[in-house]
């Protein structure tokens, strides 16, 4: 987090949008002893004329009257994390805060707004306080933005001061019962992905926190990235103290690959989030701290086979970043911030060069070996000098469905019993790992990557599913019934690449994958099918699922008279032909038109059904003819001749009125009934009532 101060311009006030609410966050008890409460407060930011001596920094757009907001919460604990969060983008916006302790005030604090691990909310990182009575908020903006205050306060307990549970011993990390994690703020399960790489943040705020406040700012932090952020847990993997003690931040296993939520999309599944705690933009980090640091990363980089002066790969350059990374790289080098603090970022070499000493020197651990089914596999991509190249870490077995997985420098290979060892590799191990990887939805790999498709794209198979890739679309997953029916309708050949992967909770209940030309819905009460091209733009002006015409019942027919196709839906149908383009068909006036022969009878529909008519009456144009339809008629067919003499009564609003029945034969010609009287044609008197 990037902080500045002593800053000096007057703002006056107008008004921001403010959405507010706070959840406390329920502690769990640690080791020696029970942990207290950790809650989350959400005062209320509003307008202010005062001079605060604040301004929008030069590089955002400024006003003549920027809006300002601010906020106080006293604090009731020795130590809280302060954060503020906006709901649409961060574009002429700016944080500050500032504490007041025993009387004193202190100057302001810019905080760094940055974008959520997936880039879709903007927010502060923790910023810690100790010691403080109150704590100021403010908010300047160049027009009005949504905003969330949150203060997060915590109790230092008798427990937290000697807190000494491990989760790892050498080095020694401290677990998460020893900070007193709350594991029910926890909802979903970890993902775990690869470690190619470490990413150094710090925290900011306080650098003159004691040893005992340590735990309750870590409680401050998790609650607030929960609740305020909207994170699964505390985002980093690691925190160091400046005591030199490191702590296990995010849970799931310090040796695992566990993907945290510290950077950049891609990035949190590649780097170990490690964080030190204070503002090493203002201080210099203690020699404990850093090497601690230096311990912690040199042995994950042992257990995952990195080298540290090698290199790995952003999030794609977002927020100013860079797509190649350092293997240990600061939080500065892929977003808009000066984290982890100009003191600690100048010394990289210096940590570089003590990491690689220590996996030189102490963790020394025998190169990562291969054996078995996924030594085979290797081998058969050539081994070390193949793609896949040196093993980074050794097998891990026992994993879900009782396989196996080991990573390579180029990609990894999983293994069951049942499906053999497959590699998996670029961006379709991207895709498979950020569900979970073997653990989630599309288990493990059933084939190897199989290129060469249409367009030179690919495609793996795995025990839930398959992930396709190509160069527009990327690599997306396409499972179940879904994936079925667009296998039945071509797979990439056909309705092409998927563009995203499955949407569900859609009207009724259903799911949705779009693809390149065309998407696939899926319904309990419809089943599986696709809509595309001209059908489906009708279809999505008609609202789609979520209108009048439903779930499509069927998959597109085409073939018909004329070269026209059709589609059905739960309420209607739609169709199309060369000659009259594309309508749907609805209600009573389609029973009819089906009644009549669909469009072998009167032909294709060359509009769609128009209502409103006198008294609440409905119509429809076919090529060879027009149905209307009134509550006290139902629907009828109204052609040739006889609708010629219609229209020149005035249609349903002449004498005429609604036509009663259909066309009917007599003797020499056809008469047909209407509310105003009957109708009859001949070829000697032609029409006449």
């Amino acid at each position: 987090m990037h902080v500045r101060r002593n800053l000096s311009l007057f703002v006056c006030f107008a008004v921001v949008a403010l959405f507010l609410g706070g959840v406390p966050a329920q502690a769990a008890p640690g080791s020696g002893g029970s942990v207290p409460e950790a809650t989350v407060a959400t005062p209320t930011l509003e307008p202010t004329t005062e001079d605060l001596g604040l301004a929008l920094p030069n590089s955002r757009a400024r006003t003549a009257a920027p809006v300002v907001v601010t906020a106080v919460q006293e604090l009731d604990a020795p130590v809280g994390a302060v954060g503020v969060t906006l709901t649409q983008a961060r574009a002429g916006a700016a944080v500050y805060v500032r504490e007041t302790t025993g009387g004193s005030t202190q100057p302001w604090a810019e905080l760094d707004l940055e974008a959520g691990a997936t880039g879709d909310s903007w927010g502060t990182e923790a910023y810690i306080v100790a010691g403080a009575d109150s704590v100021q908020i403010a908010v300047v903006s160049a027009a009005p933005v949504a905003a969330r205050a949150s203060v997060v306060t915590s109790a230092v307990s008798a427990a937290d001061a000697t807190s000494s549970d491990l989760a790892w011993s050498d080095p020694q990390i401290r677990s998460r019962a020893a900070w007193g994690a709350d594991e029910s703020l926890v909802k979903n399960p970890y993902t775990y992905a690869q470690v190619t790489g470490a990413m150094i943040h710090h925290t900011a705020g306080t650098n003159t926190y004691t040893a005992e406040q340590v735990p309750a700012i870590l409680r401050s932090i998790q609650a607030y990235h929960v609740n305020g952020r909207g994170w699964n847990d505390i985002a980093y993997n690691v925190l160091v103290d400046r005591f030199g003690r490191a702590w296990e931040g995010r849970g799931g296993g310090v040796q695992a690959a566990v993907q945290g939520g510290h950077a950049w999309g891609v990035t949190n599944a590649r780097v170990f989030g490690i964080s030190l705690m204070g503002n090493y933009e203002t201080a210099q980090p203690s020699d404990a701290m850093l090497d601690t640091a230096e311990r912690v990363i040199a042995w994950k980089f042992r257990v995952h086979g990195v080298d540290p002066y090698g290199s790995t790969y952003g999030s794609g350059g977002q927020d100013g970043g860079s797509t190649f990374l350092n293997a240990i790289s600061g939080h500065r080098d892929e977003n808009a911030t000066d984290c982890p603090g100009r003191y600690v970022y100048a010394r990289f070499g210096e940590i570089r060069s003590q990491v690689a000493w220590y996996l030189a020197n102490v963790y020394t651990g025998a190169a990562p070996s291969v054996v078995g089914a996924i030594r085979n596999a290797w081998l058969a991509q050539g081994g070390e000098s193949g793609w896949l190249g040196k093993p980074r870490s050794n097998e891990a077995c026992g994993l879900a469905g009782g396989g196996c997985v080991q990573t390579f420098a180029g990609g990894v290979i999983a293994w069951t019993a049942g499906t053999g060892a497959h590699w998996v590799r670029n961006a379709i191990q991207a895709t498979w790992a950020g569900v979970g990887q073997e653990a989630g939805r599309y288990g493990y790999p059933l084939t190897d990557e199989i290129c060469g498709l249409v367009g030179g794209g690919c495609y793996q198979d795995f025990q839930g599913g398959a992930v396709y890739w190509s160069g527009p679309t990327g690599a997306r997953g396409v499972t179940g019934a879904i994936r079925n029916t667009w296998a039945a309708l071509g797979s990439e050949t056909g309705l092409g690449y998927p563009l995203g992967n499955e949407t569900c909770g859609l009207a009724g209940g259903g799911c949705s994958q779009g693809f390149e030309r065309g998407a696939v819905y899926w319904s309990s009460s419809s089943g599986t099918h696709g809509v595309t091209g001209a059908i489906r733009a009708t279809w999505g002006n008609a609202g789609a699922e979520a209108g009048g015409l439903g779930y499509p019942v069927t998959d597109e027919v085409c073939g018909l008279a004329s070269g026209g196709c059709a589609q059905h839906f739960q309420g209607g149908s739609i169709y199309w032909s060369p000659a009259t383009g594309t309508h749907w068909v609805v209600g009573a006036i389609r029973q009819r038109w089906s009644m009549l022969g669909w469009e072998n009878g009167i032909g294709y529909p060359v509009a769609n059904e128009v209502c409103g008519l006198t008294r609440g009456g409905c119509y429809q144009g076919f090529e060879r003819g027009g149905v209307y339809w009134s509550s006290a008629t139902d629907a009828h067919v109204v052609t040739g001749a006889i609708r010629g003499f219609y229209a020149g009564l005035g249609y349903e609003g002449g004498s005429l009125g609604y036509p009663a029945s259909e066309e009917t034969p007599m003797a020499g010609g056809v008469y047909q009934d209407f509310e105003g009287g009957r109708v009859f044609w001949t070829p000697e008197r032609g029409v006449h009532r």
